[in-house]
């Protein structure tokens, strides 16, 4: 009886470690379609961010109008390499916007324009 238990218990942790695992491993195309975004204008390019203008129809707008995107994204295929001032970008990212104007994106998955 011990063993059956033990095995049981074995079995329902690596069931329960594959499956975070899993749910971890979300794609470019995925990220895009249900993480949280905003859209603004590039004004401008620091080593660290990319100071983004949202546009006055975002719902972010009227809290957050310059967000500061970390240039350190999660997919290097919709990196901020290749963006410039001036450019329309979205920024996908999760958790948190910190600060007030301005405010500020730590975990950004990537910029798309």
């Amino acid at each position: 009886m011990n063993k059956v238990f033990n095995l049981s218990i074995l079995l329902l942790a690596v069931l329960l470690i594959t499956c975070g695992l899993v749910g971890c491993a979300h794609g470019i195309d995925w990220v895009i379609c249900n993480e949280p975004y905003f859209c603004g204008t590039v004004a401008e390019i620091t080593d660290e961010y990319v100071v983004v203008n949202v546009n006055t129809d975002d719902s972010l707008y009227s809290t957050h109008p310059v967000i500061y995107a970390s240039r350190d994204v999660e997919f290097s295929d919709i990196s901020s390499s290749g963006i410039e001032v001036g450019f329309e970008v979205y920024v996908y990212y999760h958790g948190a916007i910190t600060g007030e104007n301005p405010s500020y994106v730590e975990n950004v998955y990537g910029f798309t324009y």
